[in-house]
């Protein structure tokens, strides 16, 4: 497995700046996100509107630089991409799972906003 293959089939769509961007959770996206604050305190910062949480997890999931993605984030409306964000950060939690197996409460701080 190549740091840039996807590791899970579940790949996240959110429209920035007028264009459609394909957040993947490669190897490299999840190791990146995980080693900043951790997935969870990520995810706690997304749920809050934090914008450069946000930044860090479209950079991660689309592999590029984040320099220009922070007023597209803006444009876009913090309210309108951060569920899509935490889909992305749960998602990567839980193994490429968007919801927790049936009977299964492990994950549940994570699934949580």
């Amino acid at each position: 497995m190549t740091e840039n293959q996807e590791i899970f089939g579940n790949v996240i769509k959110i429209s920035l700046g007028g264009k459609e961007l394909r957040l993947s959770p490669t190897l490299a996206c999840c190791m990146m996100l995980s080693r900043a604050p951790g997935l969870e305190v990520l995810r706690q910062r997304v749920v809050s509107y934090d914008l450069e949480a946000m930044v860090m997890v479209v950079a991660a999931g689309i592999g590029q630089n984040a320099k220009e993605i922070a007023p597209s984030i803006l444009k876009a409306g913090m309210t309108n991409i951060m569920p899509s964000l935490n889909e992305v950060l749960v998602g990567i939690a839980r193994g490429g799972l968007t919801s927790a197996p049936e009977g299964d409460d492990k994950g549940e701080a994570l699934a949580g906003s």
